[in-house]
């Protein structure tokens, strides 16, 4: 308003004078006038036919009051001013009841207010009853005609109708095209809105990924390197080391196809051992080491291979004047493996009288005094030296020994074990190695595994180093007859068939660890203790130096390369070095 006033004064105009060219217009502006009332815009209060007054009812009774009716002249004369009668009755009541929108209620008369509503309620029923004609009258009155005007000469509205008709259907086709581009616009919008949502949900998740990844890993770090409990542990190991591409089952069947089952031609002759029988347990066993000797080999130089190196076995046939010979398997120098040798030996002939007391001594009783005695022994024995500190070193051995007296008879018995000697503790892996050995124990006789740990912890005690164990132990048995022949052979070629799934996923799992030169050192202190044990209390050691015509190279392939003595090495209370010597001179149980 004050925008509109500002651009009139600006071109002339004043307070008094109006609009338009003469200035003979409006001088006031229009203002707005509030409307309270439901009625729509431009009603008149006065109309009568506004919204509140029943027009529909007035109009119906105006035309059915001026319908002339041909009634039979036969009628009664007192029912036609009856009726008459009804007719002026309603007129007159019509002009007191209705004045535009309002009602006649009451009118005054001697001083005293008279109710109109009852006589006109009364007047308006009469006429309904007795002047409104039925439709069969009213149809009757028109001569069959229709309401319109045009039906009187024939009109039918045909044209009209079938013009209806097209609209309704032009109608209802356009709503049906209306409704489908409304579903196809529905549909493209919630496409649109599906693809920005699944393109903002990828980006988020390429923000989140790197942290949920390293989340993950940092958790699985702390698991596996921090289980909690037992069971944890226990389960971790079973999924993380022991792939079933690892599960070995050498059997002691010969194969059809030799060389591609031993890693040389076997001591005894083929045909021997093909054509031997199931009773000759020195035979089936021989065919049992040269076939795992072959597996064992192979899963290390796949070690050997996955870091990219070209370093394998070298493979020393050797046969012993005496009687026998073996296969000595060693690999140097690798990229995994500092020193390897896995041998086989097939030997027999005269047990000297110095081996024969020892025997003895350990609780065999024989016909024979102070007589050599003849023997044959067979097994398989392997020391693995890794490069990395982080990987532990481990020695398996396993055997069969016949012994036949002075009066025919043949003793026997098998010996043998599984050991792991770390270097720096690991649980898991710890835990793992001796799950597995207890696994195989644990399917021929439960007491075996807690016996044969026992036995192993200490056997390999090296104790004018105040019962320092060499490593964290594993299975140890001698002498074991017990039970039939076959019950023997098969726990002995279980335990020899948990080497590779014990033992070489621990190396794969660690190889590629680094090191400190404090480390590396640790190591080598470590070797020596392990060379202390082999060369001083170590039976089997002592029995083949012992053996006539016995192959020192293939003796002493157990010892380490490299090794190293220091005197005087401090260790701190907390360090990783202590954590280790406390297990070594307090073993402890890991299953």
């Amino acid at each position: 308003m004050e925008f509109a006033e500002r651009m009139l004064r600006k071109y002339g105009w004043d307070d008094d004078k109006g609009l338009g060219k003469d200035n003979q217009g409006m001088k006031a502006p229009i203002k707005a006038i509030l409307k309270f009332d439901n009625r729509g815009v431009g009603c008149n209060q006065k109309d009568e036919y506004s919204s509140e007054f029943k027009w529909w009812e007035y109009s119906y009774n105006r035309a059915a009051k001026k319908v002339s009716e041909s009634l039979d002249q036969s009628q009664d004369e007192d029912k036609k001013d009856k009726k008459r009668k009804h007719i002026e009755d309603k007129q007159e009541s019509s002009k007191k009841s209705i004045y535009s929108r309002f009602e006649k209620s009451s009118v005054l008369m001697d001083n005293k207010e008279e109710s109109l509503r009852v006589e006109q309620e009364t007047a308006v029923t009469e006429v309904i009853v007795s002047s409104l004609p039925t439709d069969e009258e009213l149809h009757r009155i028109c001569g069959g005609r229709t309401a319109h005007k045009g039906a009187r000469h024939g009109i039918r509205m045909n044209g009209k109708l079938q013009r209806l008709q097209e609209q309704e259907d032009r109608s209802f086709s356009a709503s049906s095209e209306i409704l489908l581009e409304q579903n196809i616009m529905s549909f493209s919008r919630t496409a649109i809105f599906g693809v920005i949502s699944f393109n903002r949900m990828a980006r988020q998740i390429r923000t989140a990924l790197p942290y949920a990844l390293g989340t993950a890993t940092a958790v699985t770090y702390y698991y596996v390197h921090n289980p909690m409990g037992k069971h944890h542990a226990a389960m971790l190991d079973i999924f993380r080391l022991t792939p079933s591409s690892l599960d070995t089952d050498v059997s002691d069947n010969f194969p059809d196809k030799p060389f591609e089952f031993f890693m040389a031609e076997p001591i005894t002759s083929s045909d021997v051992l093909q054509k031997s029988d199931a009773s000759s347990y020195r035979s089936r066993m021989e065919v049992f080491i040269l076939k795992l000797q072959k597996q064992i080999c192979h899963s290390l130089e796949q070690c050997e291979a996955k870091q990219n190196s070209d370093v394998r076995f070298k493979v020393d046939r050797w046969i012993r004047e005496e009687g026998g010979g073996g296969i000595t398997c060693v690999i140097q120098d690798g990229a995994v493996f500092e020193k390897a040798g896995v041998n086989i030996s097939v030997v027999h002939g005269k047990l000297p009288i110095q081996a024969v007391e020892q025997m003895r001594a350990r609780g065999h009783e024989f016909a024979a005094k102070n007589t050599p005695l003849d023997f044959f022994a067979t097994g398989i024995s392997s020391v693995v030296h890794p490069k990395n500190p982080h990987v532990p070193t481990v020695h398996f051995n396993y055997r069969y020994f016949e012994l036949t007296d002075v009066d025919g008879k043949k003793h026997w018995w098998y010996g043998g074990g599984t050991d792991m000697t770390p270097y720096y503790l690991n649980e898991s892996d710890c835990k793992h190695f001796h799950s597995t050995l207890k696994k195989a124990c644990d399917k021929h006789d439960r007491s075996y595994y807690p016996k044969f740990k026992k036995w192993c912890d200490d056997y390999f005690n090296i104790n004018y180093r105040q019962n320092e164990r060499r490593g964290i132990g594993g299975i140890f048995f001698d002498d074991l007859n017990e039970g039939s022949h076959e019950a023997c052979f098969n726990f002995v070629k279980a335990c020899a068939n948990t080497v590779i799934p014990s033992y070489v996923p621990v190396v794969q799992k660690n190889c590629q660890r680094t090191f400190t030169e404090q480390e590396r050192d640790w190591q080598l202190l470590r070797r020596g203790r392990y060379a202390e044990f082999n060369l001083v209390i170590d039976r089997g050691t002592k029995f083949g130096l012992q053996t006539p015509g016995s192959r020192i190279e293939s003796i002493l392939m157990s010892l380490p390369p490299v090794a190293k003595w220091r005197y005087g090495w401090d260790l701190k209370a907390d360090s990783p070095e202590m954590k280790l010597m406390k297990v070594l001179k307090e073993p402890k149980e890991w299953v």
